[in-house]
């Protein structure tokens, strides 16, 4: 089970700005499951938080574009003019109607500065090394997943062109690079993986029914310690997808 997101609609799942979701200038890992459908005119962001346009960020998103397809981890402070973005993209194309697992990874111990890796499907696609001085993330604007802020603060680059564009069971690590065996046996153990040391959040997206709709505050649950819930805006319904996922006791 999965959820689905139509970009149209402005569909996405806000869970506020909690402290818990303030990655600063430590290590972080944020993973999801992806499945997208067709060619995308537009970035489509699965999970995000901060603001786009030289601000504080850090976000995984299907671009479009001279990289169409292909998927990008983003980290950027706000201070652009000597920090530039840092962005690690998947050379190759997943936008093929099939499941895909996307998993962003800061790593301050790589290299003078640290670096932003991503992985797809447990393979390492992408790094970028991260510039010198104090590199932080943090932005006082909500999680989301299925969209990202723009720099005035407004909802935008929404994920799902498509009508069957969806995502399902995304994490977020605090603190914490998980390593590449980590990261391959959370792929290959579809969610019964047990790895839940400095686990903040996990949300399944698979709460409602094929078609179902996703409204109500508070209703997609977080299966993490501290049980963060987020509340739905425009309607993302649930998906009967032949992803199977479990998920294993914390």
């Amino acid at each position: 089970m999965a959820m689905n997101f139509v970009r149209a609609n402005s569909e996405a799942i806000g869970f506020g700005d909690l402290t818990q979701f303030d990655m600063g200038t430590g290590d972080l890992t944020w993973m999801i499951w992806y499945r997208y459908s067709g060619t995308p005119t537009v970035s489509n962001t699965m999970i995000a938080k901060g603001q786009t346009d030289a601000n504080n960020r850090v976000g995984i998103l299907m671009r479009s574009g001279g990289s169409v397809g292909q998927v990008r981890a983003e980290l950027e402070d706000n201070d652009n003019a000597t920090k530039p973005e840092v962005q690690a993209e998947d050379p190759d194309r997943t936008d093929d109607g099939e499941w895909h697992h996307a998993v962003a990874v800061r790593d301050n111990s790589a290299g003078a500065n640290g670096e932003l890796r991503l992985y797809i499907d447990g393979v390492l696609k992408a790094t970028d090394t991260i510039p010198a001085g104090v590199y932080d993330v943090d932005q006082a604007i909500e999680l989301t997943i299925g969209c990202f802020h723009d720099g005035a603060g407004t909802r935008n680059r929404f994920y799902g062109e498509n009508g069957g564009d969806e995502l399902a069971d995304a994490r977020i690590y605090k603190g914490r690079a998980l390593s590449v065996a980590e990261i391959e046996t959370i792929y290959f153990s579809r969610g019964h993986d047990g790895i839940v040391q400095d686990l903040v959040a996990r949300y399944m997206l698979n709460e409602f029914p094929e078609g179902g709709a996703v409204s109500g505050a508070g209703v997609v649950k977080d299966s993490g310690p501290d049980q963060l819930n987020g509340t739905p805006t425009n309607t993302p319904t649930g998906a009967g997808s032949a992803l199977s996922l479990r998920k294993r006791a914390l």
